[in-house]
């Protein structure tokens, strides 16, 4: 299993160019609200993939809704979708998982062990012919203060580890308030 220490340590450029099908997944905000949504994932990855051939998946963010760890929703949530992805590539599929707005607190969790890459920022990559930058897309937006400031403070060490050390209940307080906050400010902007 690789641990969030020494991915942070990894680096960012391919090793090895790839030269079979791709699949660049991003913002399918599954959690246990919609467990439809979860299924249709788990088939997309054990399905169609295999398929089409492609066997090498890179998850661009914001897989999860919100990613953090509750006892009460891990065996429909958290733990459910993690236990897919391990699935996947025990079963020959190669995983890369870059970190979002949504799920970097994955990043952070000292508890997890996955057997895939978890890159809290862009990484490139060969395929074929070509290198692709790859990344989430919300550290594209240089031009948003606001937002640079908040990631800037609470994606780090020290808020993610009393994040973590919290209730559930708290929590599940303080998702609810950000995307409340995330969802407040889209709309104003979309009115400037």
């Amino acid at each position: 299993f690789i641990s969030p220490l020494i991915l942070s340590l990894m680096n960012t450029e391919s090793p090895i160019p790839i030269h079979t099908p791709v699949a660049f997944i991003s913002d399918v905000h599954l959690d246990h609200l919609v467990p439809q949504r979860i299924e249709r994932f788990e088939h997309f990855l054990f399905r169609d993939l295999p398929q089409m051939g492609i066997r090498h998946v890179f998850l661009l963010g914001d897989i999860f809704n919100i990613w953090y760890v509750d006892p009460r929703l891990a065996d429909l949530f958290g733990t459910r979708v993690l236990d897919i992805l391990r699935r996947f590539v025990d079963q020959g599929g190669n995983l890369e998982y870059v970190l979002g707005n949504r799920d970097f607190s994955l990043g952070f969790d000292p508890s997890l062990q996955v057997p895939f890459a978890i890159h809290k920022g862009h990484i490139q990559r060969q395929i074929g012919n070509q290198t692709f930058y790859l990344c989430h897309g919300d550290d594209l937006a240089t031009q948003d203060l606001g937002y640079r400031l908040l990631h800037g403070v609470i994606r780090q060490k020290i808020p993610m580890a009393l994040f973590h050390a919290l209730s559930s209940e708290r929590k599940e307080a303080i998702v609810k308030m950000l995307i409340n906050l995330t969802h407040e400010v889209t709309r104003r902007k979309s009115l400037w």
